[in-house]
């Protein structure tokens, strides 16, 4: 089936080098103009906004009278024609809005003194412009409680048939086009100037021959809005893309295409093989075919979706060369497993949470933490030194329950632009705050390490962002997603369906998140290295980070004290199996080293003793490390005066 895909979409890029042989420049120049004027109409004109008048039909018309225009005096009137079926606007009698000009970055209209257009045309545009004021529209909405565009209404032209003729092809452009253009709040981020791509993206449309080819069009459009939010489905695409799964997962690590999971009980291929040849084509081949029709914000992003769409596919048998430290071998595999069934084999192990065994460092799975057991897990953690907080996966909305166990008052930790829907092309700034609903008797007095990468996404990021505000926070991981905010729905011809991010979200402070994602305080990637040998890469630097012990943590064996708990005189002890330089460090609940009773001291075998003086330390959670040679050992106790 790879072979399949690699061959269609080698043939739509070669097909689409020759568009502009195929198609009149000029005819892509009218064209593009007439998008424009017909969005702006759309979205800005009083009478065509009501929604009364069909006007995908008016743009059908305008289409065929565009083709046929020969000069540009006959095209200018095909335009006047198109302003004249909108009506009349009334002339107004309030003042527009005030709105600063850093709020209005989606609304460029310099287009209006093209040479192209006619001074009437100009006259038209002016007269809308002037007499524009805030209105509701029919075929926009404010999502309530959100703000988002909601795009429910504008989908009269769903019944047509899965391939959709010319003209409606181009009403597809034209819509999603304009939509992006006056209300995705990060137009300013995307890579390609989004003219540009409207030019582009005309001839593609107009040659798309099939109902997979035009859906294909429709996804690489999707893929220039740099967006993880920008998922596009359809019949064809689906079909195409295969609803099965192997018994195996890969990622992308180090350059290279590594398996990660492997079905229990399958022996045919190994965690940490690498997959160099797929149904004889090199991967870096699939994978650079797939690239201009996968969506993300980032390339982070952007190569965990090709992961999905290089092992996802028909069930059907394929073969693959791998590699590992022992050579090069051909393996033979079908995509058997449904979605569940995939899902099920990759899903996390063990218990949602837990205190890591040697350490007092809780550990919490956010993606498995249901909002009602945040209570349970905070009593289970609540004399921990620090929780790590795992978010490299889809939380489910603990994140406001968690915060009632770490602040009394509502915390300001992120900021949101809304598309102003009545004001197209504009923005408006809102503030939001969280936290502190439900006061608890004592709040959490421990760290707090996340750990993020990017399967981090949207409301896993917006959480990053909660935990952040709070100074014990430490972020250890890679790049997210960078894609938070609410998302909106794009609806098109042909059944097919896209999806973009409908609010601009940003820190306090007016940092950015979309494509950039949460930044680290330490970035660990996974290896190829750790990855065969078993390693959590990531949440090893965390605990490393926070014992301050770089080899693995072991099970407390004979390091002991008495009493235990400690009084105001305690005596640790431990016994050396050999002579080792030694080093003895008591810690408090939060981190900090306070004693350090023996600093890399070379000891003899045998039993040692240390008296511990506690007479100037608080009650409390204290624990102590042992570090000899390549051992290192945790003792935990309690301090009760």
């Amino acid at each position: 089936m790879k072979r399949l895909l690699v061959t269609f979409l080698l043939f739509v890029i070669l097909s689409n080098s020759n568009l502009f042989s195929q198609t009149n420049p000029d005819n892509i120049e009218k064209m593009y103009y007439l998008c424009k004027v017909w969005g702006y109409l759309k979205y800005f004109h009083s009478e065509v906004a009501k929604g009364i008048m069909n006007w995908d039909s008016v743009l059908y018309k305008s289409i065929t009278d565009v083709t046929a225009a020969g000069t540009k005096e006959e095209f200018n009137d095909v335009l006047l024609t198109l302003i004249s079926k909108a009506g009349s606007m009334d002339i107004p009698t309030t003042q527009p809005p005030v709105i600063e000009d850093s709020l209005k970055y989606n609304l460029d209209l310099s287009w209006f003194n093209d040479d192209i257009l006619s001074d009437e045309v100009k006259a038209e545009l002016d007269t809308v412009k002037s007499r524009f004021r805030e209105q509701t529209n029919y075929y926009i909405k404010p999502i309530p409680g959100a703000g988002n565009p909601n795009l429910t209404s504008d989908t009269a032209f769903r019944g047509l048939p899965r391939y959709p003729l010319l003209e409606v092809r181009l009403d597809a452009l034209f819509r999603y086009w304009n939509i992006i253009n006056y209300f995705y709040p990060y137009k300013n981020r995307i890579d390609q100037n989004w003219d540009s791509t409207l030019i582009e993206f005309i001839p593609k449309f107009n040659v798309a021959a099939t109902e997979l080819e035009y859906d294909f069009t429709v996804l690489e459009l999707a893929a220039h809005i740099n967006d993880s939010h920008a998922f596009t489905t359809s019949y064809a695409l689906n079909i195409f893309e295969g609803d099965y799964y192997p018994p195996f997962n890969i990622k992308y690590v180090e350059n290279e295409t590594v398996v990660t999971h492997v079905q229990e009980g399958d022996t045919t291929i190994r965690v940490g093989d690498v997959i160099k040849i797929m149904d004889g084509i090199d991967i870096n081949v699939i994978r650079d075919s797939l690239r201009k029709f996968t969506i993300g914000s980032n390339e982070a992003t952007v190569n965990r979706n090709i992961n999905n769409s290089i092992i996802q596919g028909e069930n059907s048998f394929f073969n693959m060369t791998v590699e590992n430290t022992d050579g090069t071998r051909k393996v033979y595999y079908s995509r058997k497993l449904s979605y569940i069934e995939f899902n099920e084999m990759i899903a996390p192990k063990g218990p949602i949470w837990k205190i890591i065994e040697g350490t007092n460092i809780g550990y919490v799975d956010l993606g498995r933490l249901e909002p009602d057991s945040v209570g349970p897990m905070f009593n289970d953690l609540w004399n921990t030194r620090e929780i790590i907080f795992d978010i490299r996966n889809y939380p489910l909305g603990s994140i406001y329950n968690i915060l009632n166990y770490l602040t009394t008052t509502p915390i300001p930790f992120v900021k949101f632009t809304i598309p102003y829907i009545s004001y197209p092309g504009s923005f408006t700034w809102a503030e939001f705050s969280l936290g502190g609903e439900i006061p608890q008797p004592e709040l959490y007095k421990g760290g707090i390490t996340i750990l993020f990468n990017e399967e981090t996404q949207s409301h896993a990021e917006f959480t990053c962002m909660a935990f952040d505000f709070f100074p014990q926070t430490y972020k250890i991981g890679s790049q997210t997603a960078g894609a938070d905010g609410n998302v909106s729905i794009i609806y098109l011809p042909g059944l097919v369906t896209s999806y973009f991010t409908g609010l601009g979200v940003y820190y306090p402070d007016g940092t950015e998140t979309q494509r950039v994602g949460i930044i680290p305080d330490l970035e660990v990637k996974p290896t190829i290295n750790g990855i065969r040998d078993g390693k959590d890469e990531v949440l090893e630097a965390a605990i490393k980070r926070i014992t301050g012990v770089d080899e693995p943590i072991i099970e407390q064996s004979n390091l002991g004290i008495s009493p235990n708990p400690m009084d105001e005189l305690s005596v640790v002890s431990y016994k050396l199996e050999n002579k080792s330089n030694v080093s003895l460090v008591l810690y408090n609940s939060i981190g900090c080293g306070i004693a350090y009773l023996v600093a890399n001291e070379l000891q003899n075998e045998g039993y040692h003793q240390i008296s511990v003086n506690t007479g100037n330390l608080n009650s409390g959670m204290y624990y102590f490390v042992l570090r000899t040679g390549e051992k290192s050992e945790i003792l935990k106790t309690l301090l009760i005066k």
